[in-house]
């Protein structure tokens, strides 16, 4: 008799899991599709609103104001204004005598100048181009070696002199400057400021500050690393601000740094703040009282992303970060915040989709991602 039960209810427990299993895998496509479907339908999640911006275009390059941005799609580069989504400039990547070289040397100069390496089938050279409009390219002058670095305005070049290998500064004019400084080609570093006054200039062990202007070189007592600020002459540097106009280092008060580990730290545009992230926690510097100890701002229960922005008034910091997710489907969740730098009250939004490739802050509203290659770039309007 027991036999005979075992023979009925084995088979009616296996039909039961089965049907439960197929539940299960059924609930689990319907959220997946419901997730799917949500991030892609233009449907709000909470406080912030997305929609899909492009279908088959997946990263953008935003000019330095973020006003503009650039993109590739079916053979040809175009410029978008951000504010209206209209393109301002289409051009193609191929032409009759020449192709734009598809990689990471492709960037902004400034606001209104995009940077391209051109291949001139002609001659089989690959040589630098800056265009406006994607359709008039003008050619960066190259030294007959081919082997230099141009400061942040492409006005001013450095290279190694072909023959006794003396690093040689060329001016916008034509004028060449002989440092008499001697490298090796393989091991030579270059850091302009922002305004082309300085650079760096650092081999192994060795480096010199450099003034452009008058024409100076002063030989570093040792070799420092780190940022210049935007808009002044001012190096931050392990937990010091350099000034090259005198010379000078200034210690900055960081021992109430919780965290050891500083992972980055970010200038503000105006140069006045210095944001000093650590791995779950953020400082802020205000370099017009630099002896101040540097203010705690915000602590996050998870990991920073690269991605920051400053708001227009300078007022807020905005951040991307992310935690563990609760879901199988989405194991990782990402958070937007934005903290006041006076108050550090912190107001922060879940983004409904896995960002995992590219992020843009577009303004202090408006962020661009893309959740996968395939899927297009999305943007999401940020209701605080």
């Amino acid at each position: 008799m027991k036999k005979i039960l075992m023979a009925i209810f084995i088979p009616i427990g296996l039909i039961v899991l089965l049907n439960i299993a197929g539940i299960m895998i059924g609930l689990l496509a319907l959220v997946a599709g419901t997730v799917r479907v949500g991030i892609l339908s233009g449907m709000s999640f909470g406080k912030v609103e997305t929609t899909r911006l492009f279908k088959e275009v997946s990263s953008i390059r935003l000019s330095p104001n973020r006003d503009k941005g650039l993109y590739y799609y079916g053979g040809d580069f175009f410029v978008m204004d951000i504010k209206s989504e209209e393109t301002l400039f289409k051009g193609p990547v191929k032409g009759k005598s020449r192709e734009i070289v598809l990689d990471n040397n492709i960037g902004w100069v400034n606001n209104e100048e995009i940077l391209f390496v051109i291949k001139d089938y002609r001659n089989e050279k690959f040589e630098e181009h800056i265009t406006k409009d994607l359709v008039n390219f003008t050619k960066i002058p190259q030294v007959k070696n081919g082997s230099q670095e141009y400061s942040n305005s492409y006005k001013k070049s450095l290279y190694l002199s072909e023959n006794d290998k003396t690093l040689i500064i060329k001016y916008e004019n034509g004028e060449l400057w002989d440092t008499n400084l001697i490298f090796d080609r393989k091991h030579v570093f270059d850091d302009w400021s922002n305004d082309d006054k300085f650079v760096f200039i650092s081999a192994k062990k060795t480096q010199y500050l450099i003034n452009t202007e008058n024409k100076r070189i002063f030989k570093m007592t040792e070799p420092i690393y780190g940022e210049w600020a935007p808009t002044k002459n001012v190096y931050f540097t392990k937990g010091r601000l350099f000034y090259p106009e005198t010379m000078k280092f200034l210690n900055l008060r960081l021992n109430n740094i919780n965290d050891g580990f500083q992972i980055g730290f970010h200038w503000s545009p105006d140069s006045r703040y210095i944001l000093i992230k650590t791995s779950s926690e953020t400082y802020i510097l205000d370099t017009n009282c630099p002896k101040e100890v540097p203010k705690h701002l915000f602590r996050i229960k998870g990991c920073f992303d690269e991605e920051f922005s400053w708001s227009a008034d300078m007022k807020s910091v905005f951040f991307l970060y992310h935690n563990t997710g609760f879901s199988i489907l989405k194991p990782v969740d990402f958070y937007v915040a934005k903290v006041d730098i006076a108050t550090g009250k912190t107001k922060k939004l879940f983004i409904d989709g896995l960002l995992y490739h590219g992020f843009y802050w577009v303004d202090d509203n408006t962020i661009y991602y893309e959740i996968d290659h395939t899927s297009g770039l999305f943007k999401s309007k940020l209701k605080w």
